[in-house]
């Protein structure tokens, strides 16, 4: 289930203006810090550098 929160959340980043912590609360996460440990995680990076790189 995370895994497919944090695929939202890589969509969103990259299509969308929202600010990361609009995102994390929208897939499910209870706060920007929780959802960032968990994105880098899987990602390699953090939410605001996968947004830019994209």
């Amino acid at each position: 289930m995370t895994r497919l929160r944090l695929e939202e959340a890589a969509r969103r980043l990259l299509s969308t203006d929202q600010s990361v912590l609009h995102i994390a609360i929208a897939v499910g996460f209870g706060n920007a810090s929780h959802f960032s440990v968990h994105f880098k995680r899987d990602y390699g990076m953090t939410p605001l550098a996968y947004r830019l790189r994209g």
